[in-house]
């Protein structure tokens, strides 16, 4: 995360939680030849268009005030989508429960891609714990290239 992003996540958030969301993340990249900056919130139950309107409206006046970017760019409020890797302590605190695709850099008994329920995640140590085919299973964040909601279509 970049200085700005956090900058950003800083003034932006205390707002975002009062309204009952959760700031998931901060992003700011590139469409065509324009500057998105994209904050993703998410909230029991979900987020609806009028949600991302109301705090797209809510956020605008700190963001001008702050004007973190310098060049001109363009807001995007939206939901983190249903399968948006965990990348945040909150993230894993979050998705404890439920079912996760966890990809490793380096197999583990001969596996890179694991499924299986998050069972628990220690900040302290930056550990994941993974039951997966009925035993309990735990990485460090570093040996993970990628974990996200495992979603069945």
């Amino acid at each position: 995360m970049s200085k700005t992003t956090m900058k950003i996540e800083q003034a932006i958030e205390p707002t975002i939680e009062q309204m009952g969301y959760r700031l998931v993340d901060v992003e700011i990249g590139k469409e065509e030849d324009s500057k998105v900056l994209y904050v993703y919130v998410d909230r029991q139950g979900g987020v609806s268009l009028d949600d991302c309107a109301e705090i797209s409206q809510a956020i605008d006046p700190i963001l001008d005030e702050l004007d973190p970017i310098e060049e001109s760019y363009f807001l995007c409020v939206s939901s983190p989508g249903i399968d948006r890797p965990l990348k945040k302590p909150a993230d894993f605190l979050h998705a404890l429960g439920k079912e996760m695709e966890l990809r490793l850099y380096q197999p583990f008994e001969g596996k890179k891609k694991w499924i299986g329920t998050l069972q628990l995640y220690q900040p302290e140590t930056d550990e994941v714990t993974l039951v997966c085919e009925g035993k309990a299973l735990t990485f460090t964040r570093k040996q993970i290239a990628l974990i996200k909601p495992y979603i069945v279509f």
